[in-house]
């Protein structure tokens, strides 16, 4: 009797399990939970490629990138204006240490020199300058390099896209040139027997005689092609230049990643006839967030923006 219990027992377990297998096979699989998010989401995000041995990312810099623009792509012909603020403590040190605000082209000359388009000492805290749009072609009989004084000999009107000549005693129309550029070709007389400096310059208002803004070589029956500036100035203060001279950009340091000092720069007075820099500040005048500018004494430099108060 007890054996056929055993039996009966193990044969009832053996058919309930069967029974739970036939219903695990036949019900459909469940669906996905309403809260679960899809496979490719869990997966994350599709991520760049690798960036290639030796290489580094950097942030974009819209200002480079407009400064360093095609030739002419910010021309216009009406001036642009740039706010510089300068309190009365960086007043005080410009005249103590005998220095004066500074702005030059942004686009390098021959002999990998910038030019000297403006010097001054403000006389309030805040003071708006014009840089006039380029409309004149010089010509100097000499040839200039670092720490020189531009004289310029003789100006003409000129236009971007336009060609002339130099005839050795006169600028002439001649032809049509690249776009972004103006050329000129030097048709020297017999008795010319050296090179000129060609340029572009600026006609100021207030200014007596045009102010140079380049300078590039021009060999006796040969074109150049000078680029006209685009819309970016550099700012820094600097003793010992004036307008019109020449600077090797080899000596001009940029602002960037400038960390402040502890204290301000000590007003001592400069060695006559030694020029001294700061560091630049890069400016576009097209770009509305840098339309003003103020001198940080503790940086010795420019700042984009108003004066902190």
């Amino acid at each position: 009797m007890p054996m056929r219990v055993s039996k009966l027992f193990i044969a009832i377990n053996v058919y309930i399990l069967l029974r739970g297998f036939s219903a695990c096979a036949q019900s459909p699989a469940s669906p996905p939970s309403q809260d679960a998010p899809p496979l490719s989401v869990m997966a994350g995000p599709a991520q760049p490629p690798p960036l290639a041995p030796g290489t580094r990312s950097r942030p974009s810099d819209a200002t480079d990138a407009a400064c360093s623009a095609s030739p002419g792509s910010h021309l216009g012909t009406k001036p642009l204006k740039l706010r510089i603020q300068i309190d009365v403590e960086g007043r005080r040190f410009l005249l103590n240490t005998a220095q004066r605000v500074v702005i030059t082209s942004a686009e390098p000359s021959d002999a990998d020199t910038v030019v000297i388009r403006d010097a001054f000492v403000p006389i309030a805290d805040d003071w708006t300058v014009t840089v006039e749009p380029v409309s004149l072609l010089y010509i100097s009989q000499r040839l200039h390099g670092a720490f020189d004084s531009i004289k310029i000999t003789l100006s003409a009107p000129a236009q971007a896209g336009q060609g002339y000549e130099f005839t050795g005693s006169a600028v002439v129309g001649a032809s049509t040139s690249l776009p972004g550029y103006i050329s000129v070709y030097y048709d020297a007389p017999a008795n010319a027997d050296m090179a000129v400096t060609v340029g572009l310059a600026t006609k100021a208002q207030d200014a007596s005689e045009p102010q140079p803004i380049n300078h590039y070589i021009l060999q006796r029956f040969e074109t150049r092609a000078i680029p006209v500036p685009g819309p970016c100035i550099l700012i820094f203060i600097a003793g010992g230049v004036r307008i019109g001279e020449t600077l090797p950009i080899s000596l001009l340091r940029p602002l960037k990643g400038a960390q402040a000092a502890s204290g301000e720069a000590l007003a001592v007075p400069r060695s006559s006839g030694v020029p001294m820099l700061s560091r630049y500040l890069r400016v576009d005048l097209t770009a509305s967030e840098q339309a003003v500018v103020h001198f940080d004494t503790r940086l010795n430099a420019f700042q984009y923006g108003p004066q902190p108060h």
